[in-house]
């Protein structure tokens, strides 16, 4: 494998509870590389979802060390934080997370204009507007630009917010059951959306219960307790 996007080693995520701790994860190696199609597959509880969200940036672990593109995130601020996730990281949510008072356009545009300033907004937003029409004619959503997320179906908006991910081109994807949502054409639409990112140099992590879509990625490890074991 290349040199990785990507690298986690020995993260540990433990949460409290009433019934005592409940340790997430447990000392977690993974790495990621560009052009890599990463399935995480586990039932629900295992432990998944927390893997991602650590290896997003939007929680931290407990311990162990996560590097992307070879910058160690550990000892970032969140500033630093924040802006390695508007500009290197896309996500994808099972729920979309759809902004319902926007066009599918503007949900897509949402964030050019977080990340940039007022002032500068006028002369970002000509080059933003033409990635963002482009990104919707790819996902086959050129029609349906104007169009607001209650206006879509379920297919429409994941293909919405996998464009709306890809706005800031990250070098990292990350799709928490990006299919889970969805019938079995829509889920196959987006699964081939994803394949062809992984084609095109992106490094692609989904984590899914999905068992179909672990046969699909290049690579699948399967969590348990907390743990990464390798193949589905």
């Amino acid at each position: 494998m290349a040199s990785p996007i990507l690298r986690a080693r020995g993260l540990a995520r433990t949460y409290p509870s009433g019934a005592g701790p409940v340790h997430a994860l447990r000392g977690v190696d993974l790495d990621v590389a560009s052009g890599d199609f990463l399935a995480i597959l586990g039932v629900s509880g295992s432990g998944k979802s927390t893997l991602l969200h650590c290896l997003g940036l939007i929680e931290r672990p407990d311990a162990g060390e996560l590097a992307l593109e070879g910058q160690t995130t550990s000892t970032a601020n969140e500033r630093q934080l924040s802006l390695w996730r508007n500009t290197r990281i896309g996500f994808v949510f099972q729920s979309f997370h759809l902004v319902p008072e926007l066009s599918a356009l503007e949900n897509v545009l949402l964030p050019a204009m977080i990340r940039t300033s007022p002032l500068a907004w006028p002369g970002a937003s000509g080059p933003a507007r033409s990635r963002a029409e482009a990104l919707l004619e790819r996902m086959g959503l050129s029609q349906r630009a104007g169009h607001r997320p209650p206006q879509l179906s379920g297919g429409e908006r994941q293909r919405v917010a996998l464009a709306r991910a890809l706005i800031h081109q990250p070098a990292l994807l990350l799709a928490d059951e990006p299919t889970g949502n969805l019938d079995t054409e829509s889920g196959e639409g987006i699964i081939r959306l994803l394949e062809g990112m992984a084609r095109e140099g992106t490094a692609v992590v989904v984590v899914t219960h999905n068992e179909a879509l672990g046969r699909r990625a290049r690579r699948a490890v399967r969590m348990k307790d907390g743990l990464l074991s390798e193949g589905a």
